[in-house]
């Protein structure tokens, strides 16, 4: 329990609660005392409370009053009405607006004891229902999230394994090795980053242009333009998985400089975008290294 409010305007019926409360032994912060309703609204700007006693007749403001505007203060305190004989008829109308027992004054100590420990033992056994729900709830969003971190890292896998058969490709089955071809895939391999075309790398293998469309075509499976665009995504893939460079330096580090014409041939070629494939790679390594 933390604070306690006591709302009286007799002033030895507040310093008596107060020392049955201190010699009880129930565990609590502080002790507010108030002489009528107004103070009290005032104190309840400044702290919250868990027990507020509180008489009935006070000048200013009375109980009745206090409980009725204490509501709009969100305030959630078990509230024990304070009365006399004389005013039980009173007590009973605060039940309506929220007081949850009363005590016959003069104040009997084990009765009050009684009480406070019962509101004790009832905001104990609340408050760990409340921390059990939390934690329940964290276990709960942690599956969901170890869920979706599996199945990012399985549609990556699976997306993956579909790109590589369009990542890869070689000289068809069947057909002899072509030297020119060769030294024009390996060209393409260690010069990707640069700004490439069939042009330059027809003349660099000494071919005409017409004749080296039509051969590479036919002995790699894809068009030139096809297949720079897979050797440059292939390695954007690696950047992204394993640096923290930015989208537009990676397409400029494959030799592709316009940044929107990168992330259209990279979901072209990948299903995903740069951003996704960054996020769902991460997924797929810490996975890998929690295994």
């Amino acid at each position: 329990m933390d604070n306690i409010l006591i709302i009286d305007d007799e002033k030895y019926i507040r310093m008596g609660l107060r020392k049955i409360i201190e010699d009880s032994g129930i565990q609590y912060q502080k002790i507010v005392e108030c002489r009528n309703g107004r103070q009290a609204l005032e104190a309840l700007e400044l702290d919250n409370f868990d027990v507020i006693f509180t008489d009935i007749r006070m000048p200013v403001m009375d109980g009745i009053e206090f409980i009725k505007k204490m509501n709009e203060y969100k305030c959630e305190a078990d509230i024990v009405v304070l009365s006399g004989y004389d005013e039980f008829n009173y007590a009973v109308h605060t039940f309506k607006y929220g007081a949850r027992d009363y005590l016959l004054k003069p104040i009997e100590r084990d009765v009050l004891i009684q009480l406070l420990s019962k509101i004790a033992a009832e905001r104990e056994e609340k408050e760990n229902a409340l921390k059990q729900q939390k934690l329940e709830t964290q276990r709960m969003q942690q599956i969901e999230k170890n869920y979706n971190e599996a199945v990012s890292a399985l549609t990556f896998t699976a997306l993956n394994q579909n790109d590589s058969a369009h990542e890869r490709p070689t000289h068809k089955r069947g057909l002899d090795i072509n030297p020119q071809m060769e030294k024009a895939l390996r060209y393409i391999e260690q010069n990707y980053e640069n700004k490439l075309n069939m042009a330059i790398v027809s003349n660099y293998v000494s071919v005409s242009y017409s004749f080296f469309s039509e051969t590479f075509k036919e002995y790699v499976g894809v068009n030139f333009r096809t297949y720079l665009k897979t050797v440059r995504i292939k390695k954007a893939k690696e950047l992204l998985a394993n640096t923290e460079l930015r989208i537009g330096e990676i397409a400029r580090e494959v030799g592709i400089y316009d940044e929107k014409l990168f992330m259209k041939n990279f979901k072209q070629v990948t299903k995903l975008s740069p951003t996704e494939y960054r996020k769902y790679a991460k997924i797929h390594v810490f996975l890998d290294n929690e295994c």
